[in-house]
């Protein structure tokens, strides 16, 4: 889990934003499944981001939840005024240790809505994903939550 933890701080050096975006990353916190940090990054391209999050799952605190995603974002769906209300899905995986040598690795499909402040470096969202572990058995999950970030250059 450390080697993704600074693998993605690294790859964060060399983002640049789409024109909407306000600033390349966004540092806050999530809660639901996981409860815990929020990290959020433009990559080179069209509407896509690098998302990540670590916390710890509120069914059972022992556990430990790592969670990176690829997001794609639809930044033409919702009209609105006053910011962008796009919408967006990707795909990603999660980590969870429990501190009991059980270690659950699985594929994320992450669905939601991402609010931009136009005037203010603040967004916040909403967030659904479908999980399903691999390593050890196959199971299904779900994971959800509502955050906000800062965002900065």
């Amino acid at each position: 889990m450390r080697k993704l933890v600074i693998a993605l701080g690294l790859m964060t050096c060399c983002f640049q934003p789409p024109a909407h975006a306000a600033a390349d990353v966004g540092v806050g916190i999530i809660l639901g499944e996981p409860t815990g940090i929020s990290f959020h990054s433009w990559l080179p391209g069209n509407n896509v981001a690098a998302q990540f999050a670590a916390g710890w799952r509120t069914s059972n605190n022992k556990e430990i939840h790592v969670q990176a995603d690829y997001l794609r974002y639809d930044m033409q769906r919702i009209p609105i005024e006053g910011g962008y209300l796009p919408l967006y899905y990707g795909v990603g995986v999660r980590i969870v240790d429990d501190n009991d040598d059980d270690t659950r690795v699985g594929v994320r499909i992450p669905f939601g809505l991402n609010y931009f402040f136009k005037s203010t470096p603040v967004d916040v969202f909403f967030e659904l994903a479908p999980v399903l572990d691999l390593v050890p058995d196959t199971d299904f999950d779900l994971n959800g939550g509502i955050g906000i970030r800062f965002r900065f250059r």
